[in-house]
């Protein structure tokens, strides 16, 4: 990403850092005329005539002098405040258009990253962004009108003098450049260290039940303490390298006033120059060094907004799971095909190797066979969360490649074995599976989905019934519990293709009957799958249908649309 890309990112606000930019020109226009008031004040009192005489004229400048630093203040607090609204605003779109990118890249991406790092691309990468557009970008051009200005103003005064203020300049760009040269890499490790940091503590608020069972919180205190110090070495480190390159900077700059000093001193003495020029010449040298102090913070920010643009360049350039412009799935009757199926993950042995399985509409078709052997697999590739590097998915004899991803999704339903909640209520987690793009459903039909899933008894139980907060996960509910929300919510879908994954693997002998019992009617009319080993559930299964090591290796129901 360029920094002409990540000025787009600014272009709705334009009109408001517009009004920052053109109220820090006016800050700059008071800056250059403070010198000029200065040199008028000093010819007030020491030029030649008596203070008496001068009076009127003294104290209007010293009026004047009072209006201006007033004047000052007022657009400091008006720069400060659009700044920071405008800062808001910026950050929260980024924000924005990272996640919903994110939301779009397809599972294998979530694989491959630590959660910490996708994190710091939503939250941190922004922050970065928004301030450099907003605290740094606005002053390139206050700052260099107020150096073009008080170096024309000097060179009206003394032009052989400001010639040599101008010969200083590469002095100073080349001092930032040698001594900041270090700030980006280690702007980048830091932030890698930040990543670490999120994701050792996401980890373990999610493995918490097992560092305790196992009785690992001290070294799990040790983990995180070894990393905190990490980036407070880096965060120190950051520090001093900015610190040391700020005090070289105005270092530099207090040796160049005193030289510029001394040489004022000869001219005056020579009568080449005037006092009130000579205490001008000398404010204006004066406005310099606020511009080129800030150069080295100028510099590490630019360090660091660069590294952030090329992390979020990450995210927002990785291609979506879904081409746009596709056509729409029509209504799912449900006849699934797998046609010589290939798939292999990165790193691991091949998960399919030529699967072939056709699934009539309407059927009940259990999936069995040893761990590895490519169950999940073929559901990934149903629900398009992977895609076959070789063969084709078909519904209806549609290749779900070829159709919009979320009109094909909409109608099939998927209730994993790894139960996802959401923390809020038990009615707001069963309704999410409802119609439309923002879910919802009537109170009828969420406790009939309820019902359906053996919940609704256990629910109306609870002291706030279906307004029960479930916590993150659900980690209020007891495993089979939980399971039965999401089993519900997947119900409540209503969908042309349901599939199963170890749908009563927490449920108790008695829960279990009482699922398959009412499941009959609940599969009525869809094409359902079952990922299971319980000989109940399979008692549900109109085939089933068995893989080993990534083929079909056995289907005791024959042909599927007999």
């Amino acid at each position: 990403m360029t920094f002409a890309r990540l000025i787009g990112h600014a272009a709705p606000y334009r009109v408001a850092l517009g009004i920052i930019a053109l109220l820090m020109l006016v800050q700059t226009a008071s800056v250059l005329v403070l010198p000029w008031l200065g040199g008028q004040l000093a010819a007030g009192f020491l030029a030649e005539g008596t203070l008496a005489e001068d009076a009127l004229d003294t104290d209007l400048i010293l009026i004047g002098i009072i209006v201006l630093f007033g004047v000052r203040s007022v657009l400091a607090y008006a720069v400060s405040w659009k700044l920071a609204d405008t800062a808001a605003r910026i950050v929260t779109d980024l924000r924005q258009s990272a996640y919903e990118r994110v939301q779009m890249l397809p599972l294998g991406y979530f694989r491959a990253r630590r959660q910490g790092d996708i994190l710091s691309s939503v939250v941190y990468e922004p922050q970065y962004l928004s301030q450099f557009l907003t605290m740094t970008l606005p002053r390139f051009v206050p700052n260099g009108l107020a150096v073009l200005g008080a170096l024309g103003l000097m060179a009206g005064i003394d032009p052989l003098l400001a010639s040599l203020v101008v010969g200083l300049m590469p002095l100073f760009y080349l001092s930032v450049r040698l001594i900041g040269r270090g700030l980006r890499p280690l702007a980048s490790r830091l932030r890698d260290a930040h990543a670490d940091l999120v994701s050792v503590v996401d980890e373990n608020l999610s493995m918490m039940p097992a560092i305790k069972g196992f009785t690992r919180e001290t070294r799990e205190a040790r983990r995180h303490l070894a990393i905190a110090r990490q980036v407070q070495a880096l965060e120190v480190r950051q520090a001093r390298l900015q610190a040391f390159l700020d005090g070289v900077i105005r270092f530099l700059a207090v040796v160049a006033m005193v030289g510029i000093l001394r040489l004022l001193g000869e001219r005056v003495t020579g009568d080449s120059l005037s006092l009130p020029e000579f205490v001008s010449f000398l404010l204006y040298a004066a406005v310099l060094t606020s511009p080129f102090a800030e150069l080295s913070g100028v510099w590490g920010q630019t360090q660091r907004a660069r590294g952030a643009l090329t992390r979020l360049q990450d995210v927002l350039g990785e291609p979506l799971e879904s081409a746009s412009g596709l056509p729409q799935m029509t209504p799912i009757v449900g006849r699934i095909r797998f046609q010589d199926v290939h798939l292999t993950y990165t790193g691991r042995h091949a998960a399919l190797r030529g699967a072939n399985l056709d699934i009539a509409a309407g059927q009940t078709v259990a999936l069995v066979g040893p761990n590895g052997a490519g169950k999940s697999t073929l559901i990934n590739l149903l629900m398009m969360f992977d895609r076959p590097q070789k063969g084709r998915v078909m519904i209806d004899d549609v290749d779900i490649a070829e159709v919009d991803l979320q009109s094909l999704r909409r109608q099939i339903a998927v209730l994993s074995q790894t139960v996802l909640l959401f923390n809020t209520t038990i009615r707001e987690n069963i309704a999410y599976g409802g119609a439309g793009e923002n879910g919802g459903a009537s109170e009828a039909e969420i406790e009939q989905a309820a019902r359906r899933a053996q919940a609704h008894d256990f629910v109306v139980g609870l002291p706030e019934g279906y307004d029960t907060v479930i916590g993150d996960r659900g980690v209020r509910l007891s495993g089979g519990q939980a399971q039965r929300i999401a089993l519900a919510r997947a119900l409540l879908k209503d969908p042309a293709i349901l599939v199963l994954d170890e749908p009563t693997a927490m449920f108790d002998p008695e829960g279990e009957d009482a699922f398959i019992a009412d499941a009959r009617a609940a599969f009525a009319d869809r094409t359902v799958l079952l990922i299971t080993h319980r000989p109940g559930s399979l008692a549900l299964a109109d085939r089933i249908v068995t893989l080993s090591d990534g083929v079909v290796t056995g289907d005791t129901g024959g042909d599927p649309l007999g």
